[in-house]
């Protein structure tokens, strides 16, 4: 169905699915076409299970008319959109609140195709409705307080119901129609009995737009009990609950005397011209379509126009747009003869001044109107008070119900009025279940209710008890630690009425002290008990403290070390200089340091090795405040350690001298034995001289690479490319190669491959790995030279053959002297290989398995 209405905008599709609010595609007859993820989360399910349903399924009964009403009006073409906000059924089963609005697409000739929905969660928003509606409720205890003034206020003061009714009356209303409030309530008095004739329409006028949610004022005429007419100015306020309109309050004040007055200003208009140019309001009067025909010298102070500049242009035309907008929407004196409203007006500047302007309309002997009369007033700061009372009690409100802290509010009978959502989490009482109740009783420990009556004693009396430590308890019997501050809480006239609270939760805190107080003494006694020897050093590097070991190691006690500087330790030795470069990686690094090998010396003079490790000791806000420096003697150690290093050293000269005396002792056998054959006088014939030859050349070979072994040859160590080096070796040995079937690949992956060498050394080296390669694989095979990099300082060189390997208990042994699986090996090459490249300042490794091959990696530094 979706592809019908070719939703081919892709970025209508993407902002569709995409949008952060919900959206959703309904069909005339209310079934979901479409619904992105927002719209799903919002309700619980997914985008098939709505489009399997209509939205009325789960729409809440009470808001399914209103909207089917809404729809049908935009079939019809009376709307072009509609919001509301309507409830539904989660998938869950829980109610959800969704701000909806509804638009109608059309095709081209103007048929209905489907409806476009935007959805939003105002769930939230409507909780906190309620909550705030059950709020007004718990206040209605302070009707009580202001209805004193309610009765006995000189003015008229009521409220009544939508159709006029009255519902309560002051004493001034009863003194007026001869009914008292009970009598209005039982029989049903409505406010048009009181009315004078000639105002019925205006006072119905004005009535029905209070019934609608607007504030009107008007001044009007009302007959009392004998039928004198009494002149008032009326304002209607409407009683607003939960967004509706569910009454009016009136407010009547007397002004027959003003008006008197009025008249009799009216006709003297001398007098009238005098209080006109000295009023500090801006009175005017206009023709009846809007036109300036006099204005008071006042608008030059309040608006910085002269008269003259004014007068002859139309009134609205220095309003501003939004408020010229609302007034003329509204309409002014349909039917009212005089009325008060605000808006803002230019200033000659450029800013706004608000201005609240009593607007009367002056009519002819026939009736009609003749001239608009109107006396502004410059409320500039009273508007600015107002909006900094309303953001001042904003911030307050959300500074209580927002703090971190649990707040309270009780009267002068210790019961609650309000507590913020702080004290309902820490406490685990609701507002509603407290509201009223006497606050000591619930999360008073009985132990300490008493010390709080008190304490709440001395605040009524007008002082503040801050920042005590104490506890309190919670609705499920449990203690809690708390840091708390009453204060006084004042009415406008400075009188207390009341008490307000803080408190703070510490149990945490004091947990934590706690358990840092555990740790302090566990690390005390580990310090104390530390078999190693422990100085602990502070910022100024002065040693704070010794351990017993230290005092017992080195002789000092820590009466004679605490307090010197770290340099001038006497455990220091004077020609130890270089330890001046430990302070630094001691003291001037944020890492620790760990098995450096040093000396110290003791009291008694002797010197020991020690083992030093150092770590800095940081606080709660992971500032190093000093430094842990542990001396462990390793004299036991590196006595074992010597043993062992001189055990290590006779088994392999032993074993050396053994294998020197096997390798010799054969081809010396075999030539003493030609030559006492020879001696004999048996003919001489060049092939035993041959094999002498063969069996001396042997041993010089032997010495050789043992003298290579045995101490540093000279070399000469020049700037070299190493691909080269190899090219030259494997051109050397691409004879052999090709002989015993083997192909010699290279892969080079270096750009930079100059090493420090001496040529014919690694050039050796690179021969005898070859060598080996080509001996492993009898059969033939590729021999692979590697060249690349293994870090930016190093590179790496691969030898791999693919031939039998080496077992697992040959490769251990590899690099034992004269240990070899060859026929003719001496087992000295690998040695000296491994000689020469740590020589080259680099490192050898060799990675087999038997049957599959044999890596060999050489590490080389490059030289940059």
């Amino acid at each position: 169905m979706i592809n019908d209405y070719r939703f081919a905008d892709e970025i209508f599709i993407q902002a569709f699915q995409h949008a952060p609010i919900g959206m959703a595609l309904v069909a005339t007859n209310g079934a979901v076409l479409k619904a992105n993820a927002s719209a799903c989360s919002m309700l619980g399910y997914s985008e098939d299970e709505l489009t399997r349903i209509a939205f009325q399924e789960i729409a809440h009964p009470d808001d399914v008319v209103l909207n089917h009403e809404l729809m049908s009006q935009l079939i019809e073409g009376k709307r072009e959109s509609y919001q509301m906000e309507k409830r539904f059924f989660h998938k869950q089963g829980s109610i959800t609140w969704l701000q909806l609005t509804v638009s109608l697409v059309r095709d081209e000739g103007g048929k209905p195709l489907f409806f476009i929905s935007q959805l939003i969660n105002i769930s939230t928003f409507k909780l906190a409705e309620e909550g705030l509606r059950e709020k007004e409720h718990q206040l209605l205890y302070s009707e009580q307080r202001y209805r004193s003034l309610f009765e006995h206020h000189p003015d008229l003061i009521f409220s009544m119901d939508l159709e006029g009714t009255f519902t309560s009356i002051n004493h001034s209303v009863e003194r007026l129609i001869g009914y008292t409030d009970q009598q209005i309530q039982h029989n049903a008095v409505n406010y048009r009995t009181f009315m004078h004739p000639k105002d019925n329409k205006k006072v119905e006028y004005h009535f029905a737009l209070a019934a609608k949610g607007l504030t009107q004022r008007y001044e009007t005429e009302a007959l009392d009990k004998n039928g004198n007419c009494i002149s008032f100015d009326v304002t209607h306020i409407p009683i607003i609950v939960n967004h509706q309109v569910m009454g009016v309050y009136g407010i009547a004040k007397n002004i027959t005397k003003q008006k008197e007055l009025w008249l009799q200003l009216k006709e003297s208009q001398e007098l009238y011209q005098i209080i006109s140019d000295n009023a500090q309001e801006i009175i005017s009067y206009s023709t009846p379509d809007g036109i300036t025909r006099y204005v008071s010298p006042a608008i030059k102070t309040i608006l910085g126009y002269e008269p003259e500049e004014v007068i002859g242009t139309v009134t609205t035309d220095y309003w501003h747009p939004e408020d010229r907008a609302f007034l003329i929407y509204n309409g002014l004196f349909p039917i009212s003869e005089v009325d008060i409203f605000t808006c803002r007006a230019r200033h000659k500047n450029g800013h706004y001044i608000w201005i609240e302007t009593t607007l009367k309309l002056i009519r002819n002997r026939k009736g009609k109107i003749s001239k608009l009369f109107s006396v502004g007033r410059d409320i500039s700061e009273r508007k600015q008070a107002e909006d900094e009372l309303r953001k001042t009690k904003d911030r307050l409100e959300s500074l209580i119900q927002n703090n971190a802290d649990a707040i309270w509010v009780i009267d002068l009978e210790d019961q609650v009025i309000e507590a913020n959502a702080a004290f309902e989490s820490m406490f685990q009482w609701s507002l509603e279940e407290i509201v009223c109740a006497d606050l000591v009783l619930l999360i008073v420990p009985d132990h300490l209710k008493d010390s709080v009556r008190m304490n709440l004693n001395q605040v009524k009396s007008g002082h503040s008890v801050i920042g005590f430590e104490t506890v309190r308890l919670r609705k499920d019997g449990n203690l809690i630690e708390v840091s708390g501050t009453l204060s006084p809480v004042r009415d406008e006239q400075g009188l207390i009425v009341g008490i307000m609270g803080m408190y703070r939760d510490i149990s945490e805190r004091k947990r934590v002290v706690q358990e840092l107080n555990a740790a302090k003494d566990q690390l005390e006694s580990f310090i104390d008990h530390n078999v190693d020897p422990i100085v602990i050093v502070n910022l100024e590097e002065k040693v704070s403290r010794v351990n017993h070991a230290f005092e017992k190691v080195f002789g000092w006690s820590a009466a004679e070390i605490i307090g010197l500087s770290i340099l001038k330790l006497p455990i220091m030795l004077p020609d130890l200089s270089p330890q001046m470069d430990m302070r630094q990686k001691v003291f001037k690094s944020d890492e620790p340091l760990t098995g450096y090998e040093t000396v110290r010396r003791r009291k008694d003079g002797t010197v020991i090795p020690v083992m030093l490790s150092s770590f800095g000791m940081r606080d709660e806000q992971d500032h190093i405040h000093g430094w842990a420096v542990i001396l462990r003697d390793i004299t036991a150690q590196k006595q074992a350690e010597e043993l062992v290093i001189n055990s290590k050293k006779l088994s392999i000269a032993g074993q050396l001298a053994a294998g020197i005396a096997h390798e010799i002792r054969n081809p010396i056998t075999a030539i003493k034995g030609f030559v006492q054959f020879m001696q004999s006088g048996s003919l001489q014939k060049q092939i035993y001289f041959d094999i002498i030859s063969s069996e001396i050349e042997r041993i010089e070979m032997i010495l050789s690479e043992l003298l290579i072994l045995a101490k540093p040859q000279s070399v000469q160590y020049e700037r070299k490319d190493i691909r080269i080096l190899i090219g030259q070796v494997t051109t050397l040995l691409g004879t052999q190669a090709i002989m015993n079937n083997v192909q010699i690949d290279t892969e080079f992956e270096l750009e930079t491959t100059y090493i420090l060498c001496d040529e014919n050394q690694l050039k050796q080296v690179c021969i005898n790995f070859i060598k080996n390669a080509i001996e492993a694989m009898p059969k033939g095979g590729t021999i692979v030279i590697q060249l690349k990099s293994k870090d930016r300082k190093n590179l790496l060189l691969r030898f791999i053959d693919h031939g039998f390997g080496i077992p697992e208990h040959i490769l251990s042994r590899l690099g034992e002297p004269f240990y070899t699986t060859k026929e003719k090996g001496t087992g000295l090459g690998f040695m000296v290989s491994k000689k020469i490249i740590e020589n080259h300042q680099g490192s050898i490794e060799v990675f087999s398995k038997e049957h599959e091959g044999t890596t060999v990696e050489v590490t080389l530094p490059i030289a940059h």
